[in-house]
């Protein structure tokens, strides 16, 4: 019963280097400048396109 902001601080509790993409409807801008602050590595919003997400992934994969 933990929202996805609660789940994304615990996983960065057991593992702060975790790569983390945010998916979902809409998310409040505040909520979501906080959680890329602390290190989510980016967000797709619903109606979800496949290449979008494939492109997303292969991004953080490749990144850092």
């Amino acid at each position: 019963k933990l929202t996805g902001y609660d789940e994304f601080k615990r996983l960065k509790e057991i593992n702060p280097t975790v790569r983390v993409i945010i998916a979902g409807g809409f998310l409040e801008p505040e909520l979501k400048a906080e959680m890329l602050k602390q290190g989510a590595k980016a967000f797709v919003q619903k109606p979800y396109d496949p290449e979008d997400i494939l492109t997303v992934i292969r991004g953080v994969l490749d990144g850092d």
